[in-house]
């Protein structure tokens, strides 16, 4: 069900139709899942996320940001199962042993506000599997409420996380990707 909710994209919310995925088209012709969730629908075509008909080469690399749980914690093993090698990374990777016990995937302590530990985690991924062909910026976090109950401190590190951080990681691995001429970042 993860899997389906991973390639979801449009939301049928019918009681006879829920968790039952069904297939559907996209707005470019491309085959897509439709699932019924409640929760943040992400669409991962066959086109734009598996990438496995653009790269040709094996042992092919992605590196995953916020995969302890949830769509980074399912698109990580979505990609292992399509023989990638995954450098699963969060913030706390000593929490993830069921991620640990896959074979080609790596849990990397990377905190996408801390630059030191981007340029880390991407050292780490380099060093295990020896390239990186893929980034997904995943990490992030939704804050719930009325917006006018946020303190600027809320505001503030929501934004280091769901922006900032995004352009950090993509700030230090775009110099990687065109060194090796080659690269995509799904964000």
């Amino acid at each position: 069900m993860w899997r389906n909710f991973i390639r979801s994209f449009y939301h049928r919310d019918t009681e006879a139709q829920r968790g039952q995925p069904e297939t559907g088209t996209g707005r470019r012709g491309e085959e897509v899942y439709l699932t019924k969730s409640p929760y943040l629908l992400v669409f991962f075509s066959s086109v734009s996320l598996c990438l496995c008909g653009k790269l040709s080469f094996m042992n092919k690399v992605v590196l995953i940001t916020g995969a302890s749980s949830g769509i980074g914690k399912e698109t990580a093993k979505l990609f292992q199962a399509k023989s990638w090698n995954v450098a699963a990374t969060m913030r706390s990777p000593e929490k993830a042993e069921d991620l640990k016990n896959i074979v080609d995937m790596e849990c990397i302590r990377l905190d996408v506000t801390d630059v030191e530990s981007i340029k880390s985690a991407i050292a780490e991924t380099l060093e295990k599997f020896g390239r990186i062909d893929a980034v997904v910026n995943n990490a992030g976090y939704g804050l719930v409420g009325p917006f006018e109950a946020a303190t600027q401190e809320q505001i503030e590190r929501q934004f280091q996380t769901n922006v900032f951080g995004v352009m950090n990681v993509c700030r230090e691995i775009l110099p990687y990707f065109r060194e090796q001429k080659r690269g995509y970042i799904v964000n």
